[in-house]
């Protein structure tokens, strides 16, 4: 399984400013069934532990246009 992740990085305002955070992306899915999707998930590295997050993605292709691939997606909300 390929896995990409970014360098780790805290929004600017609030609370939330001290938290860390990386984007972690499997270009081919995360597991066997979701070999044809790609899956992209915001990782929690440490902070503040009280924080709600909501992450919205989008993907640009060559030409910088947004590119819609799939509207749907699954949120879960996990607990630290």
């Amino acid at each position: 399984i390929i896995c990409l992740s970014s360098s780790p990085f805290s929004p600017v305002v609030g609370a939330s400013a001290l938290t860390q955070w990386r984007l972690v992306c499997y270009p081919k899915g995360n597991y066997g069934a979701a070999s044809n999707y790609m899956s992209i998930f915001l990782e929690y590295i440490k902070g503040e532990r009280d924080i709600k997050a909501k992450a919205e993605y989008s993907l640009v292709n060559r030409k910088c246009e947004l590119t819609e691939m799939r509207k749907d997606a699954q949120f879960s909300v996990y607990k630290c």
